[in-house]
């Protein structure tokens, strides 16, 4: 395999993995979030 097709099926995952976490983030909502950084919570995966 060479190193050009190694970089771009790494750089896939990591652009599904980004989608998947900005889908996230989008979904918890502002008040979610908002509330969580009140609290002082930073867990980022209770949403």
């Amino acid at each position: 395999m060479k190193l050009q097709n190694i970089v771009k099926i790494i750089s896939a995952l990591l652009g599904v993995l980004g989608g998947i976490f900005l889908l996230r983030i989008l979904g918890a909502g502002d008040d979610d979030i908002k509330l969580a950084a009140s609290m002082g919570d930073s867990d980022n995966y209770k949403y």
